[in-house]
């Protein structure tokens, strides 16, 4: 076995790859840089924007309509913003939601590097919110799950305006933000989450166990405040697994074979534990990719979209049916 300290090396060297790759692809949406925001701001109290008077840009196509860089929440003592962007598809509504969180070591990132996921989510007939949240070090956790909450609970004092089905929203997310995604899900049961219950969720390469990484590795101190040696607590309560019990929304979960930057056994650990709690959660490793060809690959979204298809279904009201999701194309 390699020496710990190439390791770490090894691990912060793949942290800056995956992070180049990850921010190249919000070159694809054709959105200028002072459209990529990064939602910089102090924890401070605050108030959901309703206003429609808010700069933000709208476009349509054949299949859905879109509208970005909106307002969900603000924090006045600073005079800063938080942005998302809602991609509503054609028809009478309301439909399923999405909530995607990006990923970037929850450090970097912003919503654009969603873009392809939730043009393939609306396709199908979901509504679909990709938001910016507070970035570490300047805002360590629990900083990030505040402002995904708070997109949360735009979206439920929003849904007319945007045809979200309440009763049906799940999250999605990769890396950092496959590790958002499923803790919103796996609290929704837990005080801060009730008011708006996950249905489901998919993650991608997220590290749902941050338990996994080595005691002493001081990589997530800019996340976390520490190493885990000195703050098991923190890592432990941090972790969505942790919190994962009985009742917990469907999960399904991709990972790549030869993923070097978060640990495969995030997503076994989380399978094993689901199965023992009776969870629904499907597990799918993609074969012979890393973290970053991971995110992009194709067949990963397109099973996370018919995995939430089916728990729609399964999950939608009482004695409803899933034939509003919007026909495609």
């Amino acid at each position: 076995m390699k020496p710990l300290h190439f390791q770490l090396k090894t691990f912060a060297c793949h942290v800056l790859c995956a992070l180049m790759a990850l921010s190249s692809s919000t070159q694809v949406s054709g959105q200028s840089d002072s459209e990529i925001e990064q939602g910089e701001i102090k924890p401070a109290p605050h108030k959901h924007s309703t206003s429609s008077k808010q700069q933000s840009t709208a476009s349509k196509t054949d299949d859905y309509s879109i509208e970005r860089s909106i307002v969900y929440a603000k924090y006045e003592e600073d005079d800063v913003e938080l942005k998302c962007d809602v991609l509503i598809p054609f028809g009478k509504g309301p439909f399923p939601a999405i909530l995607m969180i990006h990923g970037g070591a929850w450090m970097s990132g912003t919503k654009l590097q969603m873009r392809w996921h939730a043009i393939s989510a609306v396709k199908k007939g979901f509504t679909v919110v990709a938001i910016n949240y507070r970035h570490a070090p300047k805002y360590k956790w629990p900083c990030q799950i505040v402002d995904c909450r708070q997109a949360l609970t735009w979206m439920k004092v929003n849904s007319k305006k945007y045809k979200i089905d309440t009763e049906r929203i799940a999250t999605w997310g990769y890396s950092a933000g496959g590790h958002l995604a499923t803790f919103l899900a796996t609290t929704s049961d837990q005080k801060e989450g009730k008011d708006i219950p996950i249905q489901a969720v998919v993650c991608g390469g997220g590290p749902i166990d941050l338990t996994t990484f080595p005691i002493d590795f001081p990589f997530l101190n800019y996340f976390l405040g520490d190493t885990r040696r000195n703050a098991p607590k923190r890592y432990e309560q941090a972790s969505p697994i942790t919190h994962l019990s009985k009742g917990d929304p469907p999960m399904f979960l991709y990972h790549g074979s030869l993923d070097s930057l978060v640990p495969i056994e995030c997503s076994k650990r989380t399978l094993e534990k689901s199965k023992l709690l009776g969870i629904v959660c499907e597990f799918s490793i993609v074969s012979g990719k890393e973290h970053s060809l991971t995110f992009f690959d194709q067949s990963s979204i397109d099973r996370g979209l018919e995995f939430l298809e089916k728990q729609m279904k399964q999950n939608g009201k009482s004695g409803g049916s899933n034939s509003d999701l919007a026909p495609t194309k």
